[in-house]
């Protein structure tokens, strides 16, 4: 995507700077591909990878425990991974080792497009390199290859879907991203479900367009995108879109996040389609966080008490220096779950739990990376006084969010890829959990005044307070440029 402003300089004089919304497009992205990292890439691998999750769930499938060993075999080793991405200056083939994957300088030349990237596998580039992007759709043809020989470099896209059969998730997940129809079209007819809701007419009863509305201003309040009435304006019909055809569920504080980070990667109705598959429950192809909004907050609940189990597990001295402090992992940790990471952190690492949660088709990867993010809190919480609420709390909120891209990015990886959090003991706990939190009686009634309509629910029978706890999360810090600040 060419920049504003960077052709030659007239009449001697410099050529003026990007527009920020434009610098935000141009700017890399780490984009998470099953259990690897793809670091530094376009902005267009992200959007092309949705939109071939929406268009195929059978993409989708679970980290497991195997390729979290795999990937961490290939780091150690510096070896050239199966299906992981690397930047190749002029578009060669191969890397110069470190100098390969360090990010690039700032500059005003435009940002490398995906045809300064291809995939490699064990040194050759396989059949959906990036160069390949924009080559002719042909039908296949012909007996598949074995599995065990290399993909003819030749192959158009769409692979014929027989040369894919038995390849890892991950491989069928890339091809078929580099398949997508480009540019996306931001029209869409006027018969889909996201056009319908848009036309319905307000319910006299639901104050969910007034509960956005208070919402708006809020939500990514430093991001050039937002900052504009059209932008504002787009979020604020996905999210109204999104109540209407949801109306059980509603609109709920934190969506606005989730919905936020979709529209920096994809058209309005795509975006729409991302958030309905994202809150649909997993029999049906959705992943489920749909429980996260539901009256009583079930989802929520559950994740917390896995949250608190698996981080016990993970990091003892950690757990045990929020339960001295009397911390519950509410007052942090739901933020971070109803907003998918969004807030207190930048839209970047937000992206990647996207990307995770996607693919997997579940809620496991906000588990895994919750608890990752606590657990790099340790040196922190041990620097705290011991038993001191307000310290051990102000590290909980204030530390993560002020991790540079690098440090975030090395907590986020291991979560996702399933490093430092086994994605076996992640699902045995939030099962567990979630079995628990399905027969468990409802509490008794809270005198803790109900939530405003935008916050989340207070109208599960007992959850006031958790409610309140969540809405303290999200209410007591805002967005901005990746740093917590108080709010106003």
């Amino acid at each position: 995507m060419a920049g504003v402003g960077r052709g030659p300089a007239a009449r001697g004089r410099p050529s003026p700077a990007p527009l920020p919304l434009q610098v935000a497009r141009d700017a890399p992205v780490d984009v998470q591909l099953g259990a690897v990292l793809i670091e530094d890439a376009p902005q267009e691998l992200r959007t092309r990878l949705w939109l071939a999750l929406l268009a195929d769930p059978c993409l989708t499938g679970p980290v497991s425990s195997a390729a979290a060993a795999e990937a961490d075999a290939a780091a150690a080793a510096a070896a050239l991974t199966r299906g992981v991405m690397r930047a190749v200056a002029g578009g060669g083939s191969g890397g110069e080792g470190e100098a390969a994957r360090r990010p690039p300088a700032p500059s005003l030349d435009p940002a490398p497009s995906l045809d300064a990237w291809e995939m490699v596998q064990d040194g050759v580039p396989p059949p959906w390199s990036a160069s390949r992007l924009g080559a002719g759709v042909e039908g296949g043809g012909g007996a598949p290859p074995p599995l065990d020989a290399p993909l003819p470099l030749d192959a158009a896209l769409p692979l014929d879907a027989r040369a894919l059969a038995g390849r890892p998730l991950r491989d069928r997940a890339m091809a078929a991203a580099l398949a997508v129809t480009w540019p996306p079209p931001a029209e869409y007819p006027e018969t889909c479900e996201y056009a319908a809701a848009l036309a319905a007419p307000p319910d006299p009863g639901d104050d969910a367009r007034d509960a956005v509305a208070r919402d708006l201003c809020r939500t990514f309040p430093e991001h050039p995108q937002f900052g504009f009435a059209q932008g504002r304006a787009a979020l604020s019909r996905v999210l109204v879109a999104l109540a209407v055809a949801d109306a059980d569920v509603g609109y709920c504080q934190g969506m606005a996040f989730v919905a936020g980070v979709a529209l920096m990667y994809l058209p309005e109705e795509p975006s729409f389609r991302l958030l309905r598959r994202l809150l649909r429950a997993p029999e049906v192809g959705g992943c489920g966080l749909r429980s996260l909004y539901e009256p009583g907050l079930p989802g929520l609940r559950a994740l917390l008490a896995a949250h608190d189990a698996l981080l016990a597990d993970v990091c003892p001295s950690a757990s045990s220096a929020l339960a001295a402090a009397g911390v519950p992992a509410a007052l942090y940790a739901a933020q971070w779950f109803l907003t998918a990471f969004a807030c207190p952190f930048p839209p970047a690492v937000a992206a990647r739990v996207v990307d995770a949660v996607a693919q997997e088709g579940c809620a496991l990867p906000l588990l895994r990376a919750s608890v990752a993010a606590a657990a790099a809190c340790e040196a922190a919480l041990a620097d705290a006084r011991p038993g001191d609420f307000e310290g051990a709390v102000g590290v909980m909120k204030l530390v993560p969010a002020a991790w540079g891209s690098g440090e975030a990015r090395a907590v986020l990886s291991g979560g996702l890829s399933g490093s430092s959090v086994d994605p076996a003991a992640a699902a045995a706990a939030l099962a567990a959990a979630t079995a628990a939190e399905a027969i468990a009686p409802s509490p008794a009634p809270s005198p803790a005044p109900p939530a405003d309509p935008g916050s989340p629910r207070s109208d599960g029978g007992g959850d006031e307070d958790l409610a309140g706890l969540a809405a303290l999360a999200l209410d007591g810090a805002e967005w901005c440029s990746g740093v917590v600040v108080a709010a106003g």
